[in-house]
């Protein structure tokens, strides 16, 4: 419910002709759907970077500002924080002005943390925004999956303000027939051949011809981290409830082009390398459906992956039954411990520092000393966080070793292809170097096997 006399206010900012004001506004459409449209106001500032220009100097923020100190707006909805200023401390003088005037804030991007109508915690995340270029890249994802620069079986027309996306009618049909024979597929030979027969006539790599049919960019749609959100610049090839079909259909095969006879192991966790040139081996398959690892470089360096699972399986084996137990016990309670202990004395010594300083810059909200003590807190939260990730690693590793030994009875009933197998994979072997004549396996914790080579 929105308070009398006040608007829902939708603010994008472009600072380039590059960056896509239409992503931003698709986005928040989502949200402004569910209000009076007479109740919606939209600003916009293009063309205007945040970090050459002063709220002073960018229109549309102060235009927005001025609505908020009128007690105008209920609402602000925007893509992102680093949308309204890269600036931290130009951010937090906006926050204070919203939290003042009981404004309530909607970020629409992907994952985006939500508006918290504190200044503390606004101040950490519009650090985070300003250090981090995570931000970039969510926009240019959204972007891409909302206005992809190129597609099979559409023609992308460019308007005044605007672009469309139309089908191309013979391709179109192309598409259309690959989603109507996917209905039919009962198994994962049919759905490969299915995608070998489209291979041809689309002229695409099967690689594409698969995502295709994962793609509800052809229904009109787009897939957001919570739901699917309609595309009114996209002309839909296929209606959205037939894409539904077909998801059930193909759900149960979404790892085919990750699994062949040999079970194929590489993308789920560790790709063996070559061992003249150090690169990552290329995998490939075969008509037959046969997989195999080569070197880009070094042609005659191969092998098949029924091969190198066979050597994975045999590697994992050998190096459980001559595992020692109390080595194990030992690492976790003395290296990883010793660690931990000194990482959590850390991250207590940090919250004390920045617990005092948050005292203190609340009783000087006010002065040129509290901007001094908001950029120490900045930067001690900054540290705290490091802190608090190293810990986190040293968990993982203390997880990972304590997954080993809940395998170690495995040795005797591994099977291929189950996530426990793929499990010991990646808690055993780091790496795997393939050499013209031999295999040579790099493993996790060296410490925890006896002396001899398990290469």
């Amino acid at each position: 419910m929105i308070a009398k006399n006040k608007f829902v206010v939708m603010y994008t900012r472009v600072s380039s002709d590059n960056q896509n004001k239409e992503m931003q506004i698709a986005s928040a459409n989502t949200y402004l759907s569910q209000y009076n449209p007479k109740l919606i106001q939209s600003i916009h500032d293009d063309g205007v970077s945040a970090t050459k220009n002063s709220l002073e100097n960018r229109p549309g923020i102060s235009e927005l500002l001025e609505l908020v100190k009128n007690n105008k707006v209920d609402t602000i909805i925007v893509y992102h924080r680093d949308r309204i200023a890269r600036n931290t401390f130009e951010y937090i003088q906006v926050v204070k002005v919203l939290i003042k005037f009981g404004v309530n804030v909607i970020f629409t991007a992907s994952n985006h943390p939500p508006f918290t109508h504190s200044v503390q915690n606004e101040s950490i995340f519009a650090l985070m925004s300003q250090v981090e270029g995570e931000n970039i890249g969510k926009r240019t994802s959204d972007s891409r999956k909302q206005y992809p620069p190129r597609i099979y079986g559409y023609t992308k027309l460019q308007e005044e303000n605007s672009k469309k996306y139309i089908p191309d009618m013979h391709k179109a049909k192309i598409v259309t027939s690959l989603f109507e024979d996917c209905i039919s597929v009962k198994s994962k030979d049919d759905l490969y051949n299915l995608l070998l027969k489209y291979k041809k006539i689309t002229k695409r790599p099967i690689e594409t011809v698969f995502r295709m049919l994962f793609n509800p960019f052809y229904a009109g749609y787009y897939k957001s981290q919570t739901n699917y959100v309609p595309l009114p610049h996209v002309q839909e090839i296929i209606s959205f409830e037939f894409f539904l079909r077909v998801q059930d259909t193909i759900e149960p095969y979404g790892n085919l082009l990750t699994e062949t006879e040999a079970d194929h192991f590489s993308n789920k966790v560790v790709s063996p390398i070559c061992a003249i040139c150090n690169k990552k081996l290329q995998y490939s398959i075969s008509k037959d459906r046969i997989g195999s690892f080569s070197c880009t470089d070094h042609k005659k360096l191969i092998i098949l992956a029924e091969e190198l699972n066979h050597q994975v399986k045999n590697i994992l084996e050998e190096t459980l039954q001559r595992c020692q137990r109390d080595v194990i016990e030992n690492i976790i309670s003395t290296s990883l411990l010793k660690i931990e202990k000194h990482l959590s004395k850390e991250a207590l010594s940090l919250n004390k520092k920045i617990s005092k300083l948050k005292y203190s810059y609340c009783l000087n909200a006010h002065n040129e000393k509290s901007q001094v003590e908001l950029k120490e807190i900045i930067n001690l939260e900054n540290e705290a966080m490091s802190v608090n990730i190293e810990l986190d690693n040293i968990k993982q590793q203390k997880y990972r070793i304590q997954e080993v030994i809940n395998n170690l009875n495995l040795s005797n009933h591994l099977e291929i292809n189950t996530d426990k197998y793929f499990s010991l994979i990646k808690s055993i072997i780091k790496n795997i170097y393939i050499g013209t004549t031999d295999i040579t396996f790099e493993l996790y914790f060296k410490e925890l096997w006896e002396e001899e080579n398990c290469g």
